[in-house]
């Protein structure tokens, strides 16, 4: 990481007239974590981090790479001109051939080296259409009759952009010492670059070893990928001012970026806009952002708020820190949490709408349907207000609680639509759509795509649902649990009868602590099916502002509130063995108890004191 600075000095002359497209180098492993990389980088010129200039046709790309698996991901692209991804653990380079299509692409026949550094380069001649591709000290060549086109996209590095794709393949390792050129390299010329690294150097340094500088880099601030949300910054060496991001409504709820060199030190923010921020109004817990180093999510507790500026300050202890209002929660994480369940014997996965631009509504449904008796159904939708994260993780701690316990699947069929507002959750908004609608206010006579995609699925599984729930997150200052329900006027006595037995239980077995009822109002999601339906409906606010809440917190809330819907419609999940202390000999369990702390003796020799539910193996010959 330490040695950008000196070089962009040694190197700036290179900027104009020269064959560099740009140049980036890191640490061993900066720019990845032990798994898929967070985010990549666009290389766009804007940020003046790199030597930059769009004006080419061939080139020469470069990289070293460490695949920490063979998953398909992109090292190098440039929409629609060229690319170059790990492809099931071979080396594959591509351009868009003569601006139509990204076929052929060309596949190196040697496999790239798993959890190994591996030096990778394609080379293109748009003149002539040859082209090199070279996976560590070996090169392919490669004769063609078409060319490619450039354009104004960016370069990104260790993904696509999702914007235009729907997907961003991220590359699974670890890339460093990315380099561009404006040219062909010639093989021999690509190998010259490949002996620079392999000394220890930079491919473009005349043979000095890197220097080390003594100042850090500037601190880097990133919020152009899915989800995240600011709307301007200003950085002066440690200090950071930072500028909230309304939605189409007027929303300043979300925040959401990342910032990158900031190991070991102390960096300091300033919301300079926080009177319109929501998430500080109606306060009874302190206001406590996020931050995740990729293992988990703390709080930041270094705040304070004065004048209409909310400061807080931290010690990183990582290169690269995400920053949330809340535990984020993106699209991309929503759409691997559904493919992952997609594959358990339990459930189907359908799609139920899309707005004709890639995005779309889709739903899980959990039952076991090899039983084909009547069943009572549950229908769960989520995140109709995008900022709402913590109803996802309510969600998730319910499905894998039904997974986990089949019994629920028997005599209950579950329906779960994790996202309705995919465009707003990827754009980071707090409570509106693409269209600045709020869609718990569409329920009555609406144009939105993702309400109507609802509505006749809803009308699809019929007149037999049971309970509807929407799972919400409490946005404001308040720290309580909330769930809301209806009043015995608005929906009947019977009605009302069966909701409060529901409620009742919630009460007893989960962290519900604030409990309203209301009338029927249509335009909102459980008024119109409880309107339409007659069945139960909920809604679901856990306080996003109660700081000892965690993920893990939720999700377990979710469970106890799985296992009380399961009780409430008779289902009856039987108790977790007790755990036992055995002594197993030759194979034959001759000893068994609950007991801890107990002295056991067995035959003659044996004397046991069982301090944990142990198991003990021996052979007697």
């Amino acid at each position: 990481m330490k040695k950008i600075m000196i070089l962009l000095v040694l190197l700036s002359s290179l900027v104009l007239g020269s064959d560099v497209v740009f140049y980036h180098t890191y640490d061993d492993g900066e720019y990845s974590t032990e798994g898929f990389i967070d985010n990549g980088i666009v290389v766009d010129g804007i940020d003046n981090d790199w030597i930059y200039n769009n004006s080419f046709e061939s080139f020469t790309a470069i990289a070293m790479i460490k695949p920490y698996s063979t998953a398909q991901g992109y090292i190098m692209h440039k929409d629609k001109m060229f690319l170059l991804q790990n492809y099931k653990g071979n080396l594959q380079a591509g351009i868009y051939r003569n601006g139509i299509s990204w076929t052929p692409l060309f596949t190196v026949p040697v496999s790239v080296d798993t959890n190994e550094w591996n030096f990778v380069a394609f080379s293109w001649n748009n003149s002539n259409g040859i082209y090199t591709t070279c996976l560590n000290n070996e090169c392919w060549n490669g004769d063609t009759s078409y060319s490619t086109i450039n354009n104004n996209y960016p370069i990104t590095i260790g993904e696509r952009r999702a914007a235009l794709w729907g997907s961003y393949r991220r590359f699974n390792g670890a890339i460093d010492e990315t380099g561009l050129f404006s040219d062909a390299k010639s093989v021999d010329e690509i190998i010259i670059i490949k002996e620079k690294l392999d000394l220890g150097l930079h491919y473009l340094a005349d043979d000095e070893p890197i220097i080390e500088p003594e100042e850090p880099l500037e601190l880097r601030i990133d919020y152009n990928f899915d989800s995240g949300a600011l709307q301007s910054y200003e950085i002066n060496g440690d200090d950071v001012r930072l500028w909230l991001f309304s939605d189409p409504q007027g929303n300043a709820y979300n925040l959401h970026f990342n910032i990158t060199n900031c190991t070991n030190r102390t960096v300091n923010f300033e919301i300079m806009n926080e009177v319109e921020w929501d998430y500080t109004e109606d306060t009874e817990s302190p206001t406590q952002l996020v931050y995740s180093c990729g293992n988990g999510w703390n709080r930041l507790t270094d705040t304070i708020e004065q004048s209409g500026i909310y400061r807080f300050s931290h010690a990183f202890e990582c290169n690269n820190a995400e920053i949330s209002t809340v535990f984020a929660y993106s699209m991309e994480n929503i759409n691997k949490r559904i493919d992952y369940m997609h594959f358990h014997p339990l459930t189907q996965v359908e799609t139920l709408g899309d707005n004709n631009a890639g995005a779309n509504i889709r739903k899980i449904i959990i039952s076991d349907t090899s039983i084909t008796t009547d069943k009572n159904k549950v229908y769960m939708i989520a995140r109709q207000h995008p900022g709402e994260t913590h109803g996802s993780f309510l969600m998730d701690g319910m499905m894998d609680e039904i997974l986990s316990n089949p019994e629920l699947t028997q005599n209950i069929e579950w329906h779960f639509v994790p996202s309705m507002n995919p465009i707003g959750i990827g754009l980071g908004y707090t409570r509106s759509d693409e269209f600045g609608n709020d869609l718990n206010r569409q329920w009555e006579e609406t144009t939105s795509w993702q309400v109507n995609a609802v509505k006749d699925d809803l009308a699809s599984v019929g007149y037999g649902i049971d309970l509807f729930i929407d799972s919400h997150g409490l946005a404001h200052g308040q720290d309580y649990m909330k769930l809301l329900s209806f009043t015995e006027t608005s929906i009947g006595t019977n009605l009302y009868n069966d909701q409060q037995g529901l409620v009742t239980m919630l009460d007893e077995n989960t962290f519900f602590n604030y409990f309203v009822e209301s009338g029927v109002y249509t335009p909102m999601a459980r008024s119109h099916f409880i309107s339409t339906y007659g069945g139960i409906g909920l809604s679901f606010e856990p306080g996003q502002h109660n700081t000892s809440m965690t993920i893990a917190k939720l999700e377990e809330e979710g469970a106890n509130i799985a296992i009380t819907i399961g009780d409430y419609f008779g289902v009856s999940i039987p108790p977790e063995p007790e755990p036992m202390f055995q002594v197993i000999m030759n194979g034959i369990v001759i000893y068994e108890t609950p007991n801890a702390g107990v002295e056991i003796t067995i035959g003659e020799d044996y004397t046991f004191m069982p301090t944990t539910s142990d198991i003990i193996t021996f052979q007697v010959t």
